[in-house]
């Protein structure tokens, strides 16, 4: 029976809940590090109804039976219109999923780019290879890692590192090692762009002042070589799976990550800082923490693999070509065969 696509409406949220918490029971036998919170559509339908508030979105239905959403938010992202699906804005069914995917984008990313919106962005569960080849043939590429551990001892984390917790009379020291994190994202091949805001010191100011953030400098012959820190649930966003896991504490958190000096790096000072931040989180209560790291950052996804953390949503991009405003298909053939 084809499928039929359709503007998501009010009246599909029940059958998009059912399907959301059918997926997510599935995801969490291949990650159990997934909440079991939404395993039902009680709990699923509040996310989907903020969704829907957020942005357009689509419905696939073969006959009366759903095959799919998709729902998305825009937002101004870097200087440009981003349209984003989390890891709990869509879902398919089990019966071609793949061929699902692929016609709820083509109808909603038309819409998203007639309103001038070219960067497009899904989060998908690791482990789920139908979402991921279904993206990965439609040009989305991975961006974004969101990984997970437990915040038991870090093995062979050495305890003679010296290790100190920040405060707001350590604003330079930070903000030095901040900056240095931005350059090595703005370097081959991760190449995110140094853009620096009118006043950086501000936010860190205030976060240093505040004790649910926590902030581990390294120091080496008395001058800071590292930082790492750590936040409480919610102060990031996403993953949507683990935004609300009063269990889950979020490395990097309002600071942004962690970064050793790369004169450093290999001398055991990242599993010392890491050892902290998972001390601080179990005294906290904390049984998991995740992180997001960029998925061009060779660096960082060998340290943070390496000290057993587990990929558990996926991001992934597509940039379309923004000439596509003027050059599309309705563009009249005289100005395509006109001689100039």
């Amino acid at each position: 029976m084809p499928i039929g696509i359709v503007p998501f409406e009010a009246a599909h949220l029940d059958d998009a809940a059912t399907l959301l918490a059918a997926r997510h029971r599935a995801g969490r036998e291949r990650t159990p590090w997934l909440p079991a919170q939404y395993e039902d559509a009680d709990s699923t339908a509040p996310i989907l109804r903020n969704c829907m508030a957020a942005g357009p979105g689509a419905a696939a239905y073969r006959g009366s039976r759903m095959a799919g959403f998709l729902l998305s938010s825009i937002s101004f992202f870097n200087g440009e219109w981003m349209a984003f699906s989390h890891d709990l804005a869509h879902a398919v069914d089990a019966t071609d999923g793949r061929q699902t995917y692929r016609l709820m984008y083509a109808r909603l990313s038309q819409r998203w780019v007639e309103n001038g919106c070219f960067k497009h962005a899904i989060s998908l569960p690791a482990g789920d290879a139908q979402a991921a080849d279904a993206w990965h043939s439609l040009g989305f590429g991975l961006n974004v890692v969101d990984a997970v551990r437990d915040t038991s001892p870090v093995v062979g984390a050495s305890e003679d590192v010296d290790v100190r917790r920040a405060g707001p009379a350590d604003l330079d020291t930070v903000m030095e090692l901040v900056i240095g994190l931005r350059r090595h994202l703005a370097s081959a091949p991760a190449f995110l762009p140094l853009v620096v805001e009118a006043d950086p010191t501000k936010p860190h100011q205030a976060r240093l002042a505040d004790p649910t953030n926590a902030l581990w400098l390294a120091y080496l012959d008395g001058e800071a070589v590292g930082l790492m820190s750590c936040s409480p649930p919610g102060d990031r966003p996403f993953p949507a799976a683990l935004r609300e896991d009063a269990s889950t504490c979020n490395l990097g958190g309002a600071f942004g990550g962690a970064f050793i000096r790369s004169d450093v790096r290999g001398s055991g000072i990242g599993k010392a800082l890491l050892n902290h931040v998972m001390s601080w989180a179990r005294d906290g209560g904390y049984a998991r923490c995740v992180l997001d790291y960029e998925s061009a950052n060779i660096e960082a996804e060998r340290f943070w693999s390496g000290q057993g953390f587990e990929p558990i949503v996926n991001s992934l991009m597509r940039t379309i070509d923004s000439r596509i405003a003027w050059a599309h298909r309705d563009r009249a053939d005289a100005d395509l065969w006109r001689r100039w």
